[in-house]
């Protein structure tokens, strides 16, 4: 195919605030988690598929499955719609001790 650029698993881009590896990363409408660490001035990795472990909400639990969000300001994964961005799904339950919950993306 003439016209294939890449499988969509990593986007590459220049962040607008310093991330560690591992963290949710969001560049409009895509989500990710930083590969690596760096700030926002160097071309970063994003990977775009896959299921990773991710911070969750306190006291919140999740059902496998379940559609869940990023709380930008609580830095958490969330199952509140509101004005927090759709990440993806539970991979995994998470009871409301959990601090994580695995989530699939993309």
């Amino acid at each position: 195919m003439e016209n294939f650029v890449q499988n969509g698993e990593f986007l590459h881009t220049v962040l607008a605030d310093t991330v560690a590896g591992g963290d949710l990363v969001i560049v409009g409408s895509v989500v990710g988690v930083a590969v690596s660490n760096g700030d926002n001035v160097e071309l970063k990795a994003v990977q775009t598929k896959g299921v990773f472990t991710l911070p969750k909400e306190a006291a919140l639990a999740v059902s496998q499955g379940d559609t869940v969000y990023w709380d930008d300001s609580a830095k958490a994964v969330t199952k509140t719609v509101g004005t927090n961005t759709i990440i993806g799904v539970a991979w995994d339950a998470a009871l409301s001790a959990d601090g994580t919950v695995n989530v699939k993306i993309g």
